[in-house]
C-alpha cells in the first residue's frame, strides 16, 4: 500500500562532516481493496513456492519471497514462426526479468533484476536476486 522511491545510497558524507542520511520519499496508495493486495501477494509467493512456480529454485528455509519472473523480447517472432534461442545471435536473445521483495511478512528488501539477452527470468535473473537478498537478509547469520 506504499510507493517508496528507490535510492542507491543510504547516506552522503562530505569531507570532514558527518554522514547525512538519504531518506526515501514514501507515498500511500489509496482506493485499493485490501483483498486485492492479498491476492497479489499470494500469487507472487506462488511464483516461488507453487508447484508450477517459475522461480521455485529460490525457495528456502530462512525467509519467504514474493516475486514475478518475466521475459522481454528483443525482436518480434511472427505468429507462424518458432523462437529458436540456440540459433539466434546472443544480442537477439530475450532479456531476463525478475522483481521481488522479502520477507513477505515484514518486507526489508525489494529488488529488480534485468539481464540483457539472459533468456528466462526464473533461471537467469531470479538467482541473482536471491544472492543479493541472501547477502542482505542473512548477513547477521553469517557473522
Amino acid at each position: 500500500g506504499r510507493v517508496i522511491q528507490p535510492r542507491v545510497v543510504a547516506a552522503v558524507q562530505q569531507p570532514g562532516q558527518e554522514p547525512e542520511p538519504t531518506l526515501p520519499k514514501i507515498a500511500q496508495i489509496g482506493g485499493i481493496d485490501p483483498h486485492h493486495w492479498d491476492d497479489i501477494i499470494h500469487a507472487m509467493n506462488q511464483v516461488i513456492e507453487g508447484l508450477r512456480g517459475t522461480a521455485r529454485s529460490l525457495r528456502n528455509d530462512h525467509y519467504r519471497i514474493a516475486g514475478k519472473t518475466g521475459t522481454a523480447q528483443v525482436f518480434t517472432v511472427a505468429q507462424d514462426e518458432e523462437y529458436d534461442e540456440e540459433g539466434l545471435a546472443k544480442k537477439l536473445r530475450d532479456h531476463a526479468l525478475f522483481v521481488a521483495y522479502a520477507p513477505i511478512e515484514d518486507p526489508q528488501i525489494a529488488i529488480a533484476v534485468v539481464v540483457e539477452n539472459g533468456g528466462h527470468g526464473g533461471s537467469t535473473a531470479a538467482p541473482i536476486a536471491r544472492t543479493v537478498m541472501d547477502a542482505y537478509l542473512l548477513r547477521d547469520e553469517k557473522s
